[in-house]
């Protein structure tokens, strides 16, 4: 990974998909059944709240 996309991210990364970033999560969610611990998620859609503008020019 370089500096700017972080390891834990997979979006526009060369093999690294959305099905790698669900089975993180499935696994984290497997081990805190396992342990009876608490996990918080935080799912953003930046689409909704995007600021940049892609004007052509």
């Amino acid at each position: 990974m370089n500096e700017t996309i972080g390891a834990n991210q997979c979006g526009f990364c060369h093999n690294r998909s959305t099905i790698d970033q669900i089975f993180c999560i499935r696994q984290l969610l497997e081990k805190k059944w396992d342990y009876n611990g608490s996990v918080h998620q935080l799912f953003l859609d930046f689409r909704e709240h995007d600021s940049v503008r892609r004007q052509v020019f």
